[in-house]
Order: C-alpha cells, then sequence, then structure tokens
C-alpha cells in the first residue's frame, strides 16, 4: 500500500537567471502549493552541476496531476516557469512506500 506520491521534476534555469531571483519564484509558489488539496511537502535542491531537483510530496496521483495542470496558469507558477530552460525539465511520478517525517516538521493539511 503506498503513502502518497512524490513528484520529482529536475531542471535546469534559463541562462542569465539569478539564483535569488529564482528562488523568491520558488518561494512564491510555495505559498501557492500549500493551499492546494493534497499538498503534503516540497523540498528544493541544486546539485553541483547546476541541476535542480524539485521533490513535492501529495496524497495520491490525482492531486499531483490536478495541481500540475493549475501550476501553469497561476500567476507565480508562470513566473518560476519563466526561469526554466526550455527541454531541461524530466518529470516522474513515484509511489511512496514507506516515510518516517522527523520530528518537528509540519506537513501541509
Amino acid at each position: 500500500m503506498t503513502q502518497g506520491i512524490v513528484e520529482e521534476v529536475v531542471f535546469e534555469l534559463r541562462a542569465g537567471v539569478a539564483e535569488a531571483e529564482f528562488l523568491r519564484a520558488a518561494e512564491a509558489v510555495n505559498r501557492w502549493a500549500v493551499r492546494q488539496p493534497g499538498f503534503e511537502y516540497r523540498c528544493l535542491t541544486k546539485s553541483a552541476d547546476g541541476r535542480w531537483f524539485d521533490l513535492r510530496f501529495w496524497s495520491g496521483a490525482d492531486a499531483a496531476e490536478r495541481a500540475a495542470r493549475a501550476l501553469a496558469r497561476d500567476a507565480a507558477g508562470a513566473a518560476f516557469l519563466s526561469l526554466v530552460a526550455p527541454g531541461s525539465v524530466a518529470t516522474a511520478r513515484r509511489p511512496v512506500m514507506a516515510r518516517k517525517a522527523p520530528a518537528g516538521l509540519m506537513l501541509a493539511a
């Protein structure tokens, strides 16, 4: 039995996009995400080669799919996506088979 869905989006930024600008746009998406049904948690990481990994935890596949469609229509989402290099995006969704949140970590309701 699964315990939700993790959506992994790997991408690069457009040439010339400042990291601080991108992180401001990412924070705006965080504010949007917590209002989405089924949203649980999100983290954004960056590899040494400059690729970004956006990990989003959802209650299920339907919630992840609805949010993905809604993100591009939202002003914060459109601003975020405009900073991403076209053709650099790879997305995967996988079932969460087991998880344990650290004490004090608050998942969105």
